[in-house]
């Protein structure tokens, strides 16, 4: 909560921090993102604009591994928007700025714990891509929340907060680890409410072949052809859903 005056009269702010969190399969969250959480090691990145739903998808996605597994993980958020209760898994939620002065700091901390699974939710400070691939070298599993409109500007952004002499190293630890980049957009249903929409990006040796020669921009042929590999365009998704009658075409 935050207390203020404004136009001379006192005002607060209050934060609603749900109690419940829905299950990825009802939220329409692809069994592609749902199935890399089961990994050991490795990067995920969620994408999207704001109010596109990525911290309900993370939430979701976390504690639908509390619920099946006995697994270690630290989340350091700003602000803490859903709060996560130990089931099977043993969770630390650190607020950055009052339990940890900054993500990098947390995820340094990190690297010495016995965490399994570190989740960010944004990638704000410089430096911070570069901790998060010493987390995911260290053998942990790593979800980064990004502010961005596709897979491909997520990649592009990431990769270009890392110093020009790590820039080699950077794009190899991504090639070898990375799971999935989901960008999604939270687009209103015919029935009414709110349907997951998204464009999913996976590892194969044609995005290998675009990470090596840094031609991002092919990201988008390759996601188009590249559906038995799991990845999907955002139109194409969109034309899915608008076949299964779930949104209207001029959605």
């Amino acid at each position: 909560a935050q207390v203020f005056f404004q136009k001379g009269y006192p005002a607060i702010s209050l934060r609603l921090i749900a109690s419940q969190i829905a299950n990825p399969k009802d939220l329409g969250i692809s069994s592609v993102v749902i199935n890399a959480m089961d990994q050991a090691k490795g990067l995920i990145i969620i994408a999207g604009p704001y109010h596109s739903g990525r911290t309900t998808t993370v939430s979701s996605l976390l504690e639908n591994v509390n619920q099946r597994f006995g697994k270690r993980i630290l989340t350091l958020e700003r602000p803490i928007e859903y709060l996560l209760v130990n089931n099977k898994a043993v969770i630390s939620q650190r607020e950055v700025g009052k339990d940890v002065p900054t993500y990098i700091q947390g995820l340094h901390e990190a690297l010495d714990d016995d965490m399994e699974i570190v989740m960010m939710s944004e990638l704000s400070e410089v430096g911070q891509a570069e901790a998060v691939l010493e987390v995911v070298e260290s053998g942990k599993l790593a979800i980064v929340i990004m502010n961005a409109q596709s897979v491909v500007t997520a990649l592009e952004s990431f990769l270009s907060g890392i110093q020009p002499d790590k820039a080699a190293w950077a794009r190899q630890i991504v090639a070898d680890s990375l799971l999935v980049i989901s960008a999604q957009r939270l687009v209103t249903k015919i029935a009414g409410g709110l349907a997951l929409a998204y464009e999913i990006l996976t590892m194969s040796a044609a995005v290998k072949s675009v990470m090596k020669d840094g031609n991002y921009y092919q990201l988008n042929n390759v996601m188009l052809t590249s559906r038995q590999d799991g990845m999907i365009a955002l139109d194409r998704h969109l034309a899915d859903l608008v076949k299964q009658g779930v949104i209207a075409a001029d959605q």
